[in-house]
This record gives C-alpha cells, sequence and structure tokens, in this order.
C-alpha cells in the first residue's frame, strides 16, 4: 500500500515536471487548487502538499500564502539578469560548486541605517530589511552581499524563503521586481584590512576585488539597494553589458 501511494506521488512530481519543462505550465502561471490536484492526479491532499513542496524545494514552483502555488522561472532560465545579479549561475557556469550562505536576515526597526533610508527616501519610522549573504566557490568565500528591502515594497518575507538563494531572482518572481530596473555602479580596488567584510572573506594580500552597488527602481521609487564586495579568484572583472563584456572598473550603467 506504501510502495503504491509513493508511485502516485512520484507520479505526480514528474508529470508536472514534464509539463513545466516542456513548456506547457509556463513562468508565473498558477496549479490548480491542492484538491483540483488530488482529483488529477487521484491522490490524497497529503500527498499533492508533499508533492507541491518537493517541487518547491527543486525550484519547479512558488508558494504565496493566501494566493496558491506558481510556475517558477527556473534557475536556468534567467538570461535576462546581469551576472552582478545573479553570479551564483555564472560561478557554476565556470564549473565550481556554489554555496549562498545566509549569515543574517533582520527586520530593521529602530530607525538604523540612516544612509540606507536616504537612498529609499524613507524616515527613521519606517521598517527595512537587511539580508547579509556569503557566497562561497568550492567551500572558498568569493563575495559578500549585503541587500537592503523597504518592508512596504516587499512585506512578509520570511528567512525560510531566501535560504540558499539569490535574492532579486526571489524578489523577481514573488514580487516581480523589474531586472531592467537595476542600475549599478562597480568599482575596482586592492584587498587590505580596511576593506568591508574583509574577516568573512579573508582575502589574500593586495588581492584585487571588486565594490558593486545596485539601485532598484520601480515606479520612479528606489525598492532595492545592495552592496557587494566580490575578490578575483574567480574571473570577477567581467560582467554581461547588452551581450559585451566589459572591464569592470568605474562603470555605472
Amino acid at each position: 500500500m506504501e510502495q503504491h501511494m509513493f508511485t502516485l506521488y512520484q507520479k505526480m512530481v514528474n508529470e508536472i515536471i514534464k509539463k513545466i519543462e516542456g513548456g506547457q505550465l509556463e513562468a508565473g502561471s498558477k496549479l490548480p487548487s491542492e484538491m483540483q490536484l488530488g482529483q488529477q492526479f487521484n491522490v490524497s491532499r497529503i500527498t499533492v502538499r508533499r508533492a507541491l513542496s518537493e517541487l518547491e524545494e527543486k525550484g519547479y514552483i512558488l508558494k504565496r500564502q493566501g494566493q496558491g502555488s506558481f510556475v517558477q522561472r527556473r534557475s536556468d532560465d534567467n538570461s535576462e539578469f546581469e551576472y552582478v545579479d545573479n553570479p551564483s549561475q555564472e560561478i557554476r557556469k565556470s564549473g565550481y560548486r556554489v554555496t549562498i550562505k545566509l549569515i543574517s536576515f533582520q527586520l530593521i526597526v529602530d530607525g538604523s541605517e540612516g544612509d540606507v533610508r536616504t537612498v529609499f527616501g524613507i524616515d527613521k519610522n519606517a521598517y527595512l530589511y537587511k539580508i547579509s549573504q556569503l557566497y562561497l566557490a568550492n567551500d572558498r568565500p568569493i563575495l559578500f552581499k549585503d541587500t537592503y528591502l523597504p518592508f512596504n515594497s516587499f512585506p512578509m518575507i520570511s528567512v525560510n524563503e531566501i535560504q540558499n538563494k539569490e535574492i532579486v531572482i526571489f524578489l523577481a518572481n514573488k514580487y516581480n521586481l523589474n531586472s531592467k530596473q537595476l542600475h549599478h555602479e562597480i568599482n575596482a580596488n586592492v584587498a587590505s584590512e580596511e576593506m568591508p567584510h574583509y574577516q568573512e572573506l579573508q582575502p589574500n594580500k593586495r588581492e584585487p576585488y571588486v565594490d558593486i552597488f545596485t539601485r532598484g527602481i520601480q515606479n520612479t521609487e528606489t525598492v532595492y539597494y545592495s552592496r557587494s564586495i566580490a575578490l578575483n579568484d574567480l574571473p570577477m572583472f567581467l560582467v554581461s553589458h547588452k551581450g559585451r563584456p566589459i572591464m569592470t572598473k568605474h562603470i555605472f550603467y
């Protein structure tokens, strides 16, 4: 009996994956309700929920509280994102194993981070997320990223949603952040003990690195701000800009 239920469960998972990868279920489309899926595949609601959890874990769907489950843009289908917005994909293409370690996830309610509030044009009473991530390539730290988000623009983000995730792609999938409205200022420098996140990255002596500031604009307002420090242990000095590789020294686009 248990084997039979597992077969039905696996059949459901495989069938939905086949439809997503075959284009029958497009990115952003809503899946049928749990009840409808149960009837379609002749399984219990518990089995449906288990299958949906596996699909979400594999990155095929995204659950939105109170709305249902939606087909998620696959990690290998993010060509519209610049390299600096989706570094893990480019690093994987270079043959490295990538881990995105969540260092901290904060909801700031005490009015601090005044400079960041100025960027967003919000006062000290507004809530603000701060998300800190460390990227590792084959277990070697290569990039540290601090992301700031106004709570009002992206309400109710949970820590489980962003574990080992690219924040920009998560925001695009869940909140429809427009990747074309991300603007970058990139500067090249040489590592020293005064560089940001020196302890976390542990660069080699005078190792080159890039300092990347990114703003996301939506309806003329800044809704996304991040700062990334990327070491030159990997080819971090080249980014894609309209299909052309360019040097990252003092660039703003």
